[in-house]
């Protein structure tokens, strides 16, 4: 089943109960999402075809930097897919070529950023 791209988030974040729960509250806005909890992994969902409206990752993955997912993103994928990084112990210099989300916040907060990103706004 192809799912609405416009309504498809690709959520990395390697804390399971944090995943678990923005997950549900991402589907909870009536988006669909695909979690996962590696850098690896974001990139094999990427690469499986899935269109993705917005991503939203963690800074810190076990196997490498949300910036650096971004990064893969951006210059060997090509893709302007846009890019939600969100952190509790990192804070960007400069915000450029994606939007910063500081841990811990509020779902509301999260809502916003995302509907934005994905154009719903």
């Amino acid at each position: 089943m192809i799912m609405d791209a416009a309504r498809n988030i690709l959520l990395v974040d390697d804390n399971h109960f944090l995943r678990e729960a923005v997950a549900h509250l991402i589907r909870k806005w009536s988006f669909q999402v695909t979690a996962v909890e590696t850098l690896q992994t974001a990139k094999e969902s990427f690469l499986a075809g899935q269109p993705f409206a917005v991503v939203v990752s963690d800074y810190q993955l076990p196997d490498g930097t949300g910036l650096e997912f971004l990064a893969w993103l951006r210059e060997t994928q090509k893709s302007q897919v846009p890019f939600l990084l969100v952190s509790g112990s990192y804070t960007p210099r400069e915000v450029d070529g994606f939007v910063y989300l500081a841990k811990p916040y509020r779902p509301d907060e999260l809502r916003a950023r995302i509907n934005q990103l994905a154009g719903l706004t």
